[in-house]
């Protein structure tokens, strides 16, 4: 389906009243049915499929529940009024007396709840069709990728331009690396580089790996005294991964012949994710080499890996002045956080210093202004920066403190969780609490403070942690908290 250019970033008035047309009929079959252009929509068709043969007008509905749990992770409140008056019938004047808001207030919120309902389903329609277009092998090397936790990249286009280009050089970077501080995007950076390289055709197969940096087990955090990933512990997975038979046991020597010729057989790359130490890189870089070409490797590490010769290295910078600025607004826009609406250039500028641009720095200060006037937040963080102080300790402090119990039980259990995400009802049958009012609760409050990441697959919504939120968790708090200092 081809749409209007005038609504290729689903902002355009005739997507959003189209939007608004779907939740105004969500309970009039005839109407979903007059508005022929849904049935054109690729999510609908695919959610015509589960079940098999659902009708267009439940089709329909389908898709808009399932963009307003989307919206729900940004915009509790736009989402809460979409719900109640289009799905649940309520009249708005009763919405404003039950959420304490004038009627004219609470309109805004439902008018910007729309539009970013909108702007969601545009974004979920557009990956669709390109997911329809991609082959099958295309398909299951996109779904080896981690679910994204972003909906834009800021400052981004010169590296991924170049790290798009080193990865399909056919002569040489066959072992590249991407190193930087802990936060600044790496991982994003990389998803964003294999998924534009798989719908370019440029790879068949993508084999993610996460290392784990430190060992959860036992109600405690233990530090890894080996490196975090062995060589031998990398052939084992990618065996695992290539559908080979088990190796452990055998030489080096006999477990790489294999793992190398599977890798062959077709075009892939090999993404090795959060490196963290200098053991961990230099006890893989000379295997990781014989494994590549014909495979492509790709590192992320906090580690500088420029030193080994086999490795062509790009260091993932800070944001720009300029583009911290543009990412503290877009972050205020997506949040609906009003302390921002209105803030000057000058006092965005201090947010962006202070940061020193470091994404999810940006990001947690961003998660106090749910709570704090701006003015509070930056003669904090001024008082941080002047001090001796590291200022992610302190934002990780302030973010714990505030948190409620319950939000604080279900951080604690993160670390337990695929470091690719997990969705729903995984999270609370791990964390061992009900899915019920109280665990959505804590669910919004640790993504409003930044310590949750939400991503959204084609089916389901899934959540994770920052590698460096985990970090802050396992070594900050796991292990060294009495029962009752969690609470």
């Amino acid at each position: 389906m081809r749409m209007p250019s005038s609504l290729e970033t689903g902002s355009g008035q005739a997507w959003l009243t189209l939007v608004k047309q779907a939740l105004h009929a969500y309970h009039d079959d005839p109407g979903l049915l007059a508005l022929t252009r849904l049935a054109a929509w690729r999510l609908v068709l695919t959610a015509q499929q589960r079940p098999p043969g659902a009708s267009l007008p439940d089709a329909v509905r389908a898709v808009l529940t399932d963009g307003l749990q989307r919206l729900q992770a940004s915009d509790a409140l736009g989402a809460a009024v979409l719900r109640r008056h289009y799905v649940e019938r309520e009249p708005m004047a009763q919405l404003a007396l039950d959420l304490h808001f004038s009627e004219r207030s609470l309109f805004k919120h439902q008018q910007a709840g729309l539009a970013a309902l909108s702007q969601l389903l545009w974004q979920a329609e557009e990956h669709a069709q390109r997911v329809a277009r991609l082959s099958a092998r295309q398909q299951q090397a996109l779904d080896e990728l981690p679910t994204p936790t972003f909906s834009r990249l800021f400052g981004a286009d010169e590296i991924l331009s170049a790290l798009r280009r080193f990865l399909t050089d056919a002569q040489a970077h066959w072992l590249v690396a991407l190193d930087g501080m802990g936060g600044i995007g790496k991982t994003a950076l990389a998803r964003a580089a294999c998924e534009a390289l798989i719908y370019d055709g440029r790879f068949e197969r993508v084999i993610w790996i996460t290392v784990q940096q430190r060992l959860f087990a036992w109600g405690r955090a233990h530090n890894l005294d080996a490196p975090a990933l062995s060589y031998a512990q990398l052939l084992d997975e990618l065996a695992r991964r290539l559908d080979l038979a088990a190796t452990t046991g055998q030489s080096a020597d006999r477990r790489e012949a294999p793992v190398r010729a599977a890798l062959g057989e077709h075009p892939t790359l090999v993404v090795v994710d959060n490196l963290e130490t200098a053991p961990d890189v230099q006890s893989l870089v000379m295997g990781l080499h014989r494994l590549s070409h014909p495979a492509r490797i790709l590192l992320t590490s906090r580690y500088a890996v420029g030193a080994f010769d086999p490795v062509t290295s790009l260091t993932t910078r800070p944001l720009t002045l300029h583009d911290a600025v543009n990412f503290i607004r877009y972050e205020g826009q997506d949040r609906n956080i009003e302390a921002l609406h209105h803030a000057s250039e000058e006092d965005l500028l201090r947010v962006a210093r202070i940061t020193d641009g470091n994404p999810l720095a940006i990001k947690w200060v961003v998660g106090q202004l749910q709570s704090l006037p701006l003015g509070q937040v930056l003669a904090d963080l001024v008082q941080v920066s002047e001090g001796d102080h590291d200022l992610y300790r302190y934002l990780f402090a302030y973010a714990w403190q505030h948190l409620s119990r319950p939000a604080r039980h279900l951080l604690l259990h993160m670390p337990l969780l695929d470091a690719r995400g997990t969705a729903w009802q995984h999270l609370a049958a791990v964390s061992g609490v009900p899915a019920d009012d109280e665990f959505c609760r804590a669910i919004q409050e640790l993504v409003n403070a930044s310590l949750l990441n939400v991503g959204h697959a084609v089916q389901d919504t899934v959540y994770s942690i920052h590698r460096l939120t985990e970090y802050f968790v396992l070594s900050e708090l796991v292990g060294v908290m009495t029962p009752a200092a969690r609470s």
